[in-house]
């Protein structure tokens, strides 16, 4: 089933370098935090006989992933290599590298089967999850081992970090991951742009700027991949999508991914979809839309 809303677009960030006074004022909580977790590891699961483990990326509780998350991740990978006992830890270039190749972000990992999966994927048997919780004068660290065979949970911990000028800094800053494979500049003009409606605002959006909606004319199914068979995998995927007034998909880019190839298989068919494009005045306009696509079994 497809379903069209409208979304708000993704850009393109970077990411500022921390100096060594910030790694000097943290380190010795983190440090800790990965003595904790190598604790755990070295006394628990003996019937894995290689233990590799990867830490996956730290959104902000609720939910979302910026420039800290990704720091503090790299920070303690870092922390659990110089404690290195009877284990590998996973080089996290090697799961951002698979993110690229299955046109996921680390946004995608907040849900466990997908970040358990991605951890699979890169041969790790063992993923450190968590979150951050910010507050007015420090910042928690809440994180679980998890095993990626059966998602059990091994051990819990947290650490508490001093909010000092730089976190604030990082606080600020948006997750630096670039666009998506399917993306192509948009063009200049758009009736209605993605950064012009944000979620639940797409009825209203376009009737503030007296635009219709476009409307699929021929937009079939993707398929289910062989990967997704196999495992008998669901998924969901969000895209933006830019429609031209000639009602071809001038750009793609993904908002919300899923793993198992679902990302490709999405991206290559809204490419060949055909819509009656939005109308202002009684004239074909181009428009941004969200389009999410989900693929069940039965």
């Amino acid at each position: 089933m497809t379903r069209f809303s409208l979304a708000l677009g993704v850009g393109l960030l970077s990411l500022t370098l921390l100096p060594a006074s910030f790694l000097r004022a943290q380190q010795p909580q983190l440090d800790a935090l990965a003595n904790v977790l190598v604790g755990k590891i070295q006394k628990s699961d003996g019937h894995l006989l290689q233990k590799r483990i990867v830490v996956i990326d730290f959104p902000l509780q609720p939910g979302e992933i910026n420039a800290l998350g990704t720091y503090l991740a790299d920070q303690l990978s870092g922390a659990l290599l110089r404690q290195v006992g009877r284990f590998e830890v996973v080089d996290r270039k090697e799961l951002h590298a698979c993110l690229h190749a299955n046109l996921l972000s680390p946004r995608d990992l907040q849900d466990v089967k997908r970040a358990l999966w991605a951890a699979e994927r890169i041969g790790a048997n063992l993923a450190v999850l968590g979150f951050v919780i910010p507050s007015e004068e420090k910042i928690t660290l809440r994180v679980g081992l998890l095993r990626t065979s059966d998602a059990k949970e091994l051990t819990a911990a947290e650490v508490s970090l001093p909010l000092d000028d730089m976190l604030k800094d990082l606080l600020t800053k948006p997750l630096p991951w670039p666009s998506s494979a399917g993306a192509a500049p948009s063009p200049d003009g758009l009736a209605v742009s993605c950064e012009e409606v944000g979620e639940g605002k797409a009825i209203g959006a376009f009737e503030a700027a007296h635009v219709t909606l476009p409307r699929c004319i021929d937009c079939p199914n993707p398929e289910f991949t062989e990967d997704a068979r196999k495992n008998k995998a669901q998924g969901s995927v969000t895209l933006n999508v830019v429609i031209g007034a000639d009602g071809r998909s001038l750009s793609i880019y993904l908002v919300k991914g899923a793993p198992y190839g679902f990302n490709e298989k999405a991206i290559d068919a809204v490419r060949t979809w055909r819509f009656k494009p939005a109308m202002k005045d009684g004239k074909p306009v181009p428009v941004c839309v969200a389009v999410d696509i989900t693929w069940r079994l039965f």
